[in-house]
């Protein structure tokens, strides 16, 4: 069984598309001096303000990157899953983490240190390429994110959210769309910039116009064009 473990994390590494193009010496430095963790739901894998030397991937599971108010209110600035990388910033720069990373469905997330990682990244610029073009989406990501609380009512920007978790997390099945995960209201409150109580009477809302449903815990989008449209208003 471990020696299968390990053809499994050999072969995220020859499939992620930071590592795709390294050659088998290359992929083998990789393999031989990352770390393979389990975590559970809950966990904490780290925090603002702490230093951070280590690049991150998911193997299986989720995770969030938030941040928190003096208040304590918590902000969710991304949802991670399996495939993704996270952590990249402190990494790259040496620097103090910028966020918290919280395990949200139990993970398993190998690791590499910078000291192991960037004498192959000179050998390889063609993967700080890859690192710049995540790194600019991600920018775009946070300038429409600060754009909508500017100028997109709340109603709106629940729509836009339940869109844009679908197109991570959905299903397309019988003209609805499944998610194929659970998302609590707090989850959705804390990603939107709200509270929990206007997310659930915005849901309940959309659920009374038969725009979405809930089966077994789980959102299905009956009605896409309808939340495409409100994303508008």
């Amino acid at each position: 069984m471990p020696n299968q473990a390990k053809l499994d994390h050999r072969k995220l590494l020859e499939d992620h598309f930071l590592f795709s193009s390294l050659p088998q010496d290359a992929l083998d430095k990789v393999h031989a001096t990352s770390l393979i963790r389990q975590y559970p739901k809950n966990s904490t894998i780290f925090v603002r303000g702490e230093d951070g030397d280590r690049l991150f991937a998911i193997v299986k599971g989720r995770i969030k990157i938030s941040i928190f108010s003096e208040e304590g209110r918590e902000i969710v600035l991304a949802t991670m899953r399996a495939g993704d990388f996270f952590g990249e910033i402190a990494f790259l720069d040496g620097s103090t983490r910028t966020a918290d990373a919280t395990v949200i469905e139990d993970c398993e997330v190998f690791s590499i240190g910078r000291g192991d990682f960037f004498p192959i990244l000179e050998d390889h610029p063609d993967i700080y390429m890859k690192i710049i073009t995540v790194l600019c989406e991600r920018l775009r990501q946070t300038n429409e994110a600060i754009e909508d609380s500017i100028f997109l009512t709340v109603p709106a920007r629940v729509a836009k959210t339940l869109l844009r978790l679908a197109e991570s997390y959905g299903e397309e099945r019988g003209g609805n769309i499944h998610f194929n995960i659970k998302i609590s209201q707090q989850e959705l409150a804390n990603i939107i910039g709200t509270s929990r109580e206007v997310v659930n009477r915005h849901l309940r809302h959309l659920q009374s116009e038969d725009v979405i449903r809930v089966e077994s815990g789980y959102l299905v989008i009956c009605d896409r064009e309808y939340l495409t449209e409100f994303t508008h208003s």
